[in-house]
Formats: C-alpha cells, sequence, structure tokens
C-alpha cells in the first residue's frame, strides 16, 4: 500500500509540473504578445492551435502529451451581462 501511495504522489507531482510548465509556456505567448501588438486578433500565434501545440512540444516531457488552447473570452457574447437601454432606442 505504501509503494502504490509513493507511485500516486510521483506521478501527481509530474502530472503538477507537466500542467504548470504548460501553462507557463502559453502565458509566455501571451506576453510576448502584449509586447508585438496592442490589438487581439484570431490571426495572431496565440489563437492558432497548431502555433500553440509547436510551443507546447517544444518542452520535453518524458512521459505524457499537453495540448492548449487559448480563447479570448472577451470576443465571446457576454449573456449574462446587463443589458443597456441605450444600445436599442432605434428598435
Amino acid at each position: 500500500a505504501t509503494v502504490i501511495a509513493t507511485a500516486a504522489v510521483r506521478d501527481r507531482h509530474k502530472l503538477s509540473e507537466i500542467l504548470t510548465s504548460s501553462v507557463h509556456a502559453a502565458m509566455a505567448m501571451l506576453v510576448d504578445d502584449k509586447k508585438n501588438s496592442d490589438a487581439d486578433s484570431i490571426q495572431e500565434d496565440w489563437a492558432d492551435p497548431e502555433k500553440v501545440q509547436i510551443v507546447m512540444q517544444a518542452i520535453p516531457f518524458d512521459e505524457g502529451k499537453v495540448e492548449v488552447n487559448i480563447i479570448d473570452e472577451l470576443s465571446r457574447i457576454q449573456i449574462n451581462a446587463p443589458v443597456s437601454q441605450t444600445g436599442f432606442s432605434g428598435l
């Protein structure tokens, strides 16, 4: 039982490190984008899943694989946001 518990802790630690490395790599892409551009577009590297995967593949993991998707949350429709009446005066 101790061997199994130790293996579980080891595996959890490995997964945590893989996840942390992947999140930091994605954050680095966004920081680089912020330095080079004031506007966001779906044509930038962070929005292209293939380019994000290239960055993730540059991190050498002994085991496992990570897929990261970066999504611009501000581009989504805010269905829970209050509706302003001034925007609908022409209706």
